[in-house]
């Protein structure tokens, strides 16, 4: 019988997810019975994330928006979705109630959000 190896996450984050268009943004506020949803990314801004407290999902959830980049650099994408994963972080260290992660917590939880992100941002 083959080995099966079970999920090695330590702590269960936030449900994230990760929208590219309004039109996205929308069909995910649906999703998660949010009927009057802020504007997906204010002027000026090319990338937000929207936290959310939700039953339907039984937790937190971060909509991660991120604007119009095609054709940018991709280290200058890497660089915001690295930006984003931290506010998911800060987020998430403020929802249970953590005052002072250890370096190490914080450094490993950024590194797999932003790892997350930049996987999904090549899929869709």
């Amino acid at each position: 019988m083959k080995t099966r190896w079970l999920d090695r996450t330590l702590i269960r984050g936030p449900h994230t997810t990760l929208c590219k268009t309004e039109e996205q943004y929308l069909r995910v506020m649906r999703e998660i019975g949010i009927d009057d949803p802020d504007k997906w990314l204010n002027p000026g801004q090319i990338a937000l994330v929207h936290h959310f407290s939700s039953n339907i999902f039984g937790g937190r959830i971060c909509v991660v928006c991120i604007g119009d980049i095609e054709g940018w650099d991709p280290i200058e994408v890497a660089s915001i979705l690295v930006h984003e994963a931290v506010h998911i972080w800060q987020a998430y260290v403020e929802f249970i109630d953590e005052d002072n992660p250890s370096k190490e917590f914080e450094a490993y939880s950024i590194e797999r959000i932003a790892h997350n992100l930049m996987e999904e941002y090549t899929k869709c």
